[in-house]
Protein backbone atom coordinates (compact mmCIF):
# COMPACT_ATOMS: atom_id res chain seq x y z
CA UNK A 1 0.00 0.00 0.00
CA UNK A 2 3.00 2.35 0.73
CA UNK A 3 4.50 1.40 -2.58
CA UNK A 4 1.18 2.45 -4.64
CA UNK A 5 0.15 5.41 -2.68
CA UNK A 6 3.61 6.91 -3.20
CA UNK A 7 3.75 5.91 -6.98
CA UNK A 8 0.42 7.63 -7.40
CA UNK A 9 1.82 11.01 -5.18
CA UNK A 10 4.51 10.66 -7.83
CA UNK A 11 2.56 10.50 -10.73
CA UNK A 12 0.43 13.45 -9.65
CA UNK A 13 1.55 15.96 -6.61
CA UNK A 14 4.14 18.20 -8.27
CA UNK A 15 4.04 20.50 -11.19
CA UNK A 16 7.32 18.19 -12.84
CA UNK A 17 5.10 14.98 -12.15
CA UNK A 18 3.70 13.01 -15.28
CA UNK A 19 0.29 13.49 -15.23
CA UNK A 20 0.43 17.23 -14.08
CA UNK A 21 3.02 17.59 -17.36
CA UNK A 22 0.69 15.74 -19.76
CA UNK A 23 -2.00 17.95 -18.73
CA UNK A 24 0.08 20.95 -19.75
CA UNK A 25 1.31 19.58 -22.74
CA UNK A 26 -2.65 18.73 -24.09
CA UNK A 27 -3.47 22.67 -23.49
CA UNK A 28 -5.39 22.20 -19.88
CA UNK A 29 -2.86 24.51 -18.35
CA UNK A 30 -0.71 23.60 -15.04
CA UNK A 31 -3.01 21.47 -12.72
CA UNK A 32 -2.03 20.44 -9.70
CA UNK A 33 -3.98 17.47 -8.49
CA UNK A 34 -3.38 17.48 -5.25
CA UNK A 35 -3.66 21.21 -4.23
CA UNK A 36 -6.77 21.71 -5.53
CA UNK A 37 -9.65 20.49 -3.14
CA UNK A 38 -12.12 18.95 -6.49
CA UNK A 39 -9.28 17.26 -8.45
CA UNK A 40 -7.51 16.15 -5.13
CA UNK A 41 -11.05 14.09 -5.04
CA UNK A 42 -10.94 12.98 -8.36
CA UNK A 43 -7.61 11.51 -7.60
CA UNK A 44 -8.46 9.56 -4.63
CA UNK A 45 -11.78 8.13 -6.34
CA UNK A 46 -9.51 7.07 -9.48
CA UNK A 47 -7.19 5.72 -6.87
CA UNK A 48 -10.01 3.80 -5.31
CA UNK A 49 -11.29 2.32 -8.15
CA UNK A 50 -7.86 1.39 -10.01
CA UNK A 51 -6.89 -0.25 -6.43
CA UNK A 52 -10.11 -2.47 -5.92
CA UNK A 53 -10.67 -2.99 -9.57
CA UNK A 54 -8.38 -6.65 -9.82
CA UNK A 55 -10.53 -7.25 -6.53
CA UNK A 56 -13.87 -7.07 -8.02
CA UNK A 57 -12.82 -8.34 -11.20
CA UNK A 58 -11.70 -11.63 -10.09
CA UNK A 59 -15.08 -11.34 -7.71
CA UNK A 60 -17.03 -10.90 -11.17
CA UNK A 61 -15.37 -13.81 -12.96
CA UNK A 62 -15.67 -16.69 -10.21
CA UNK A 63 -19.08 -15.66 -10.01
CA UNK A 64 -20.04 -15.63 -13.83
CA UNK A 65 -17.56 -18.97 -14.18
CA UNK A 66 -19.75 -20.57 -11.48
CA UNK A 67 -22.75 -19.93 -14.25
CA UNK A 68 -23.60 -23.43 -15.90
CA UNK A 69 -23.64 -22.79 -19.69
CA UNK A 70 -25.99 -25.36 -20.05
CA UNK A 71 -28.83 -22.99 -18.46
CA UNK A 72 -27.99 -20.69 -21.43
CA UNK A 73 -28.41 -23.12 -23.99
CA UNK A 74 -32.06 -24.59 -22.57
CA UNK A 75 -32.67 -20.66 -22.39
CA UNK A 76 -32.05 -20.60 -26.31
CA UNK A 77 -33.77 -23.30 -27.30
CA UNK A 78 -36.53 -22.07 -25.53
CA UNK A 79 -36.25 -18.75 -27.73
CA UNK A 80 -35.02 -16.39 -24.80
CA UNK A 81 -32.82 -12.75 -26.23
CA UNK A 82 -29.86 -12.20 -24.62
CA UNK A 83 -31.58 -9.77 -22.79
CA UNK A 84 -33.43 -11.96 -21.28
CA UNK A 85 -31.11 -14.37 -20.46
CA UNK A 86 -29.08 -12.10 -18.87
CA UNK A 87 -31.70 -10.82 -16.87
CA UNK A 88 -33.35 -14.01 -15.90
CA UNK A 89 -30.07 -15.74 -16.06
CA UNK A 90 -27.00 -14.37 -15.12
CA UNK A 91 -28.21 -11.85 -12.81
CA UNK A 92 -29.77 -14.44 -10.58
CA UNK A 93 -27.08 -16.48 -10.70
CA UNK A 94 -24.40 -14.09 -9.41
CA UNK A 95 -26.56 -12.07 -7.38
CA UNK A 96 -25.09 -14.12 -4.08
CA UNK A 97 -21.57 -13.43 -4.94
CA UNK A 98 -22.85 -9.84 -5.77
CA UNK A 99 -23.66 -8.45 -2.73
CA UNK A 100 -20.53 -10.27 -0.98
CA UNK A 101 -18.52 -7.80 -3.00
CA UNK A 102 -20.51 -5.22 -2.07
CA UNK A 103 -20.35 -5.89 1.93
CA UNK A 104 -16.34 -6.34 1.22
CA UNK A 105 -15.94 -3.42 -0.51
CA UNK A 106 -17.81 -1.08 1.48
CA UNK A 107 -15.83 -2.79 4.98
CA UNK A 108 -12.80 -2.05 2.58
CA UNK A 109 -13.58 1.57 1.56
CA UNK A 110 -14.66 2.28 5.38
CA UNK A 111 -11.92 1.30 7.04
CA UNK A 112 -9.27 2.42 4.28
CA UNK A 113 -7.01 4.50 6.22
CA UNK A 114 -3.69 4.21 4.89
CA UNK A 115 -4.86 5.11 1.32
CA UNK A 116 -6.21 8.85 1.92
CA UNK A 117 -3.63 9.29 4.65
CA UNK A 118 -0.50 8.42 2.52
CA UNK A 119 -1.90 10.19 -0.26
CA UNK A 120 -3.23 13.18 0.80
CA UNK A 121 -3.31 13.20 4.19
CA UNK A 122 -7.08 14.51 4.56
CA UNK A 123 -6.32 17.29 2.74
CA UNK A 124 -6.25 19.77 0.88
CA UNK A 125 -8.32 21.59 3.26
CA UNK A 126 -10.00 18.57 4.98
CA UNK A 127 -11.70 17.40 1.43
CA UNK A 128 -10.20 13.64 1.32
CA UNK A 129 -11.15 13.39 4.71
CA UNK A 130 -12.76 10.59 5.87
CA UNK A 131 -14.22 9.16 9.01
CA UNK A 132 -11.41 6.77 9.68
CA UNK A 133 -9.23 10.18 8.85
CA UNK A 134 -10.83 12.22 11.34
CA UNK A 135 -10.86 9.07 13.91
CA UNK A 136 -6.91 9.15 13.81
CA UNK A 137 -6.69 12.67 13.28
CA UNK A 138 -9.01 13.26 16.90
CA UNK A 139 -6.76 10.47 18.96
CA UNK A 140 -3.68 10.77 17.58
CA UNK A 141 -3.65 14.77 16.45
CA UNK A 142 -6.20 16.24 19.30
CA UNK A 143 -5.50 14.05 22.32
CA UNK A 144 -9.06 13.29 22.19
CA UNK A 145 -10.17 9.52 22.89
CA UNK A 146 -13.62 10.15 23.41
CA UNK A 147 -14.45 11.36 20.45
CA UNK A 148 -11.88 9.55 18.22
CA UNK A 149 -13.74 5.82 19.57
CA UNK A 150 -16.88 7.39 19.42
CA UNK A 151 -16.42 8.39 15.66
CA UNK A 152 -15.04 4.72 15.56
CA UNK A 153 -18.23 3.30 16.87
CA UNK A 154 -20.34 4.77 14.87
CA UNK A 155 -18.44 4.15 11.60
CA UNK A 156 -18.88 0.60 13.04
CA UNK A 157 -22.73 0.50 13.62
CA UNK A 158 -23.17 1.89 10.27
CA UNK A 159 -20.96 -1.06 8.50
CA UNK A 160 -22.78 -3.24 10.62
CA UNK A 161 -26.11 -2.04 9.17
CA UNK A 162 -25.68 -1.91 5.37
CA UNK A 163 -23.96 -5.31 6.16
CA UNK A 164 -26.88 -6.91 7.52
CA UNK A 165 -29.16 -5.05 4.65
CA UNK A 166 -27.02 -6.56 2.50
CA UNK A 167 -26.89 -10.28 3.89
CA UNK A 168 -31.04 -10.18 4.22
CA UNK A 169 -30.80 -9.28 0.50
CA UNK A 170 -28.36 -12.54 0.10
CA UNK A 171 -31.24 -14.78 1.43
CA UNK A 172 -33.65 -13.40 -0.49
CA UNK A 173 -32.04 -13.84 -3.80
CA UNK A 174 -33.39 -16.76 -5.92
CA UNK A 175 -32.66 -18.66 -9.11
CA UNK A 176 -34.97 -17.59 -11.40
Amino acid sequence: MVVTATSWKWLVASPTSWVPRIAENIGLGQLLFLDSPGLAKIIVCVYKVWLSFPFMMLMASAALAGVPSDIYEAARVDGASSWQQFRRITLPMIARSTYISWILMFIFCIGDFQSIYLLTGGGPVNSTSTLIVLSYETVFGNFQTGPGIAIGFVMMLVSVLISVVLFRRIRKVQIA
